[in-house]
Order: structure tokens, then sequence, then C-alpha cells
């Protein structure tokens, strides 16, 4: 008959078998974004609510423990609310993560003229002059707001004096 030969042409019904759970995200898709936890800090920080940002900041750390930009805005923080051995602690942090990055240099010298660690602080800020040296003159510096090279190498020069920065300017 023809309703058996159509029947022996199609396939076995089959039950459909539901999709399998979802899984849990990964550890990385729960690492907040960086720099969305920087905006947050840089925000809170801008108002005065230093409390606010340092708990920002640690939670971002909390997240991503190697991000040197978060130690550097956690870095600026302390340094901020007054808490300039913590503030140095965070900016060798942040270069620990990146030997190259300017800014931290400029800020660990600049926290540590501050601290009344005159040699340190030379040294710190003439490495980021140095580091600077190698860019070009109107590039912004990461995470130096709109600040340029040219820029920095002035206040490098502020800080040192005129002849301090060995020629390379």
């Amino acid at each position: 008959s023809l309703q058996a030969e159509t029947a022996a042409l199609r396939p076995p019904l089959r039950l459909p078998v539901s999709p399998p759970p979802p899984r849990p995200p990964s550890p990385a898709a729960r690492i907040p974004d960086s720099d969305a936890v920087i905006g947050r800090v840089s925000v809170l920080a801008d108002r005065g609510e230093y409390g606010a940002a340092l708990e920002a900041a640690r939670e971002g750390l909390k997240a991503d423990s190697t991000s040197s930009p978060l130690h550097y805005y956690m870095g600026l923080v302390l340094h901020a609310s007054g808490r300039l051995d913590a503030a140095q602690d965070a900016f060798k942090r942040a270069i620990y993560l990146d030997a190259d990055f300017i800014m931290a240099h400029y800020q660990l010298g600049v926290t540590r003229l501050a601290a009344g660690q005159a040699s340190l602080g030379r040294r710190s800020i003439k490495t980021a002059a140095t580091l600077a040296g190698t860019k070009s003159p109107q590039s912004n510096l990461p995470h130096g707001a709109s600040l340029t090279v040219a820029d920095l190498q002035d206040l490098a020069r502020l800080h040192l004096g005129a002849g301090d920065l060995g020629g390379k300017t």
C-alpha cells in the first residue's frame, strides 16, 4: 500500500532533546571591564569621595589584580587622601606590572617628593622623563588625561631643574 511505502521512507519519530542548561560564565567573563572601573574610580575621586573611590578600585583589583592602570588609579586616590606610603606601594605595583608606565613613574616621583624622599622622587621623575623622551613630544600619555610628552617634560624640568634631564628632552 502507498501508506506503508511512505511510512517506510519516513525516518523514525524522535523526541526533541532539551538543550543542556546554560553554563555559568567563565571567570574571564565575570571580570568587570577595567576601563569602566577606572571611570568609576575617577568620577568618585573627582567628587572627593576617596573612600568610595578606594573601595571601587579594590573591587576592580579583586577581579583583575594584574591591571597596572587600576593600581595606578588606586595610587592617585591614596595620594589625594594623604596616604603617601600606600600610594607609593600602588604606583610600584603598577610599574612592576608595566615597567614602561610613564605616568606611574612620574606619580611615584611626585609622591616620593611629597613624602620627603627627594632623591628617590627625583630619580622616579627622571625615569618618567627618559621614558617619555622616546615618544613624539605632542603624543598624549596613556592615563595622563590630556597630558602630552612635552607637558611631562616641562613638569619634570620644574621638579628636577633644567639641566637635570640629561640633555634629552
